[in-house]
């Protein structure tokens, strides 16, 4: 008997904003959380848990010319930049011989900022892009 602990891998995971793949991205990060608070009645101990709104948050780092490319076409559809712009963002994570694939999908998705810094002896420029969502889907 073997057991295979292959997990996956940054060299894994694509990732497509609008169905085009981004090359240029160095991390993805994104959350789905529920509000929850305790529910108290008699005594000091809780009864239940109660769930309230959901929220869908994220960031994704990408290089420089990945956001000059994203800005050039959000200006091109007539907006300011890309932070005027609701786009699906799709992470698909390829099957290991332990997992099969994956693919979560963020619909509406806005970008919510982004700051360009660059200090002495850098060799690229990277840029973080907080963003949030109104929903994923996971297959």
């Amino acid at each position: 008997m073997s057991f295979d602990s292959t997990e996956i891998a940054w060299k894994d995971l694509e990732v497509f904003i609008e169905g085009k793949r981004i090359t240029k991205i160095r991390s993805l990060k994104y959350k789905a959380a529920t509000d929850k608070e305790h529910l108290y009645a008699a005594g000091t101990k809780p009864i239940a848990i109660q769930s309230g709104n959901e929220t869908y948050t994220g960031e994704m780092k990408l290089l420089k010319g990945q956001l000059d490319a994203l800005n050039r076409a959000a200006v091109a559809a007539g907006f300011q930049d890309i932070r005027g712009v609701t786009m699906t963002i799709t992470a698909v994570y390829k099957p290991t011989s332990s997992d099969p694939m994956q693919t979560d999908t963020m619909s509406g998705v806005q970008i919510e900022a982004y700051e360009k810094s660059l200090e002495q002896n850098a060799k690229f420029m990277e840029i973080a892009l907080p963003f949030k969502f109104m929903d994923i889907t996971s297959v």
